[in-house]
């Protein structure tokens, strides 16, 4: 496999403030002789909205869904960590 990606949601610090939130990181792994260029997209359901905290690498948008290019250099691990927060729709 010469690419992988690793999910880790933390719901610990949104439960102890009671906030509505989660922190996300997404690890992108590259086993490859050659960087790659990783698109990722939060899409989302029409009944809820979101908006991006925190994030570490430049959030886009297309369609109205957030959007990341992340760079991933050869034979390495590249993260993405952003934190979530639930916004009411009216």
């Amino acid at each position: 496999m010469d690419l992988a990606l690793e999910i880790n949601v933390d719901e610990d610090a949104a439960n102890e403030s009671d906030e509505d939130f989660v922190d996300v990181e997404l690890r992108v792994s590259n086993a490859k002789a050659r960087p790659v260029t990783v698109e990722v997209c939060q899409q989302l359901p029409e009944d809820i909205s979101i908006r991006v905290e925190r994030a570490n690498h430049r959030t886009g948008k297309t369609f109205g869904d957030y959007v990341w290019r992340l760079k991933v250099p050869a034979n390495s691990v590249e993260a993405l960590t952003c934190r979530l927060r639930e916004e009411d729709v009216e």
